[in-house]
């Protein structure tokens, strides 16, 4: 197997391929007589030094290591980790890292690319972006990095909602559906948790997600109301107001909105979805609660040297120059043409 990429390029001298071979092999740490060894007799760590072997054979200028450590002891790890640093060194590889763990990310790449379904939100020096992350979602994913020390929990970023296919990617920022940074309409005077709750709510609205029936028969069995089973739930006989606090709770929506017309917009939606029509619920919530996340696709610009972002929040014509919430970002620099990462992370 370590040969065949030989075979594929034409090099047909046998001895020849089986000298490279054994070369290689003794350079991952193995002996040159495994060659002739079954694959179900190596270990895992020693079939990613065979993989890495295998992918040096006919010399590239380029390796791309897919999870390369993934399911590997941590001693293991670090091994492995070496040997792509030493390759790199010795033969002046360009390598790009693939990975999930965020640990491993940090430790070994000079530059760091993130991504969300499918395309780049954030790339930029490794110190930097662990350090001083700009985009939400690269925020999310730092948070979750665990710390042994009980006073420093992380950023504490929580994500809700369900990741969207990638075949059918949302309009707009790809993250705005789970962004805990969406940003309201101007005229909008809610906080940030208060809108991100509307806005999942008009989403399910305008889907149909919305079942009033449902709602009224847990409501009801759970409430002071006299019914011997949900069945016998009849959500014509419930109190439309009463029903309406209990659209309310199931989408953690406020008894009052803070600002005066998003409250009227919301309330006579919530009345057009106890009446049974959804559809001009949806209708009279996007024309209150509607976001520029989801119009505009964000610019990859630049946030300064070798940092780019894609994210409405990096843009002073979209957010202004100051955030309420202190969560907006300036554009600092001019966009900048360089591109190339050392490691990714999805």
């Amino acid at each position: 197997a370590v040969a065949e990429p030989l075979t594929v390029q034409g090099l047909d001298d046998p001895e020849r391929r089986k000298a490279i071979v054994g070369d290689l092999l003794e350079r991952v740490g193995l002996s040159a007589d495994d060659m002739n060894r079954f694959p179900h007799e190596f270990s895992g760590g020693q079939k990613q030094r065979i993989a890495l072997a295998r992918a040096l054979t006919v010399s590239p200028r380029l390796l791309v290591a897919d999870e390369p450590v993934s399911a590997l002891d941590v001693s293991i790890q670090s091994e492995i980790l070496r040997l792509i640093d030493q390759f790199q060194a010795d033969l002046g590889l360009a390598v790009v890292l693939i990975s999930h763990d965020l640990s491993v990310v940090r430790e070994v790449c000079d530059r760091v690319a993130v991504m969300y379904l499918g395309e780049f939100v954030e790339v930029g020096p490794t110190e930097e972006l662990f350090t001083d992350p700009q985009h939400p979602y690269t925020r999310a994913l730092l948070s979750a990095i665990p710390t042994p020390d009980p006073t420093e929990r992380g950023l504490g970023v929580e994500l809700t909602g369900d990741v969207p296919e990638p075949s059918n990617p949302p309009s707009g920022c790809r993250f705005h559906t789970r962004c805990p940074e969406v940003i309201p309409p101007d005229d909008l005077d809610l906080p940030q948790e208060g809108w991100r709750n509307v806005l999942h709510f008009r989403k399910q609205a305008l889907v149909g997600a919305v079942d009033v029936e449902s709602i009224a028969e847990i409501g009801a069995i759970d409430s002071d109301l006299e019914f011997d089973s949900i069945d016998a739930v009849d959500p014509a006989e419930i109190d439309d107001d009463r029903l309406a606090e209990w659209v309310r709770a199931e989408y953690d929506l406020p008894g009052q909105l803070g600002d005066a017309e998003a409250e009227r917009t919301l309330s006579t939606a919530i009345a057009e979805l106890v009446g049974g029509d959804a559809e001009s619920a949806g209708a009279t919530l996007t024309e209150r609660f509607e976001t520029v996340c989801e119009r505009e696709t964000p610019a990859f610009r630049s946030i300064g040297p070798d940092h780019r972002v894609a994210c409405h929040l990096t843009d002073d014509s979209v957010t202004g120059s100051t955030d309420p919430e202190g969560q907006y970002r300036q554009q600092l620099s001019s966009p900048d043409s360089r591109e190339a990462a050392s490691g990714t992370d999805d």
